[in-house]
């Protein structure tokens, strides 16, 4: 299970992965807006969380997509920018 917080935001999110799922895994997130445009380079992580900055973006709502490398799994959550 993914999920993300807080939503909706002013600053930051992270993104948070139920630790029993799959331990050890490594995971690639970026951020995409609603048309489904990149605003950041891919950044990979392994563990539970990951912190998004997005200070400087409008207000709106964003796409975090989370990509699980091994397997190419690929699930997206909605962030409202406040």
């Amino acid at each position: 299970k993914v999920s993300v917080g807080p939503n909706p935001t002013q600053n930051r999110v992270t993104v948070y992965i139920d630790a029993s799922l799959k331990t050890g895994a490594a995971y690639s997130v970026r951020l995409v807006d609603q048309h489904g445009a990149a605003l950041m380079r891919p950044a990979s992580f392994t563990g539970t969380s990951y912190t998004l900055d997005l200070t400087g973006l409008t207000s709106g709502t964003y796409l975090v997509q989370l990509t699980d490398t091994r397997t190419g799994e690929t699930v997206q959550k909605k962030v409202i920018k406040l």
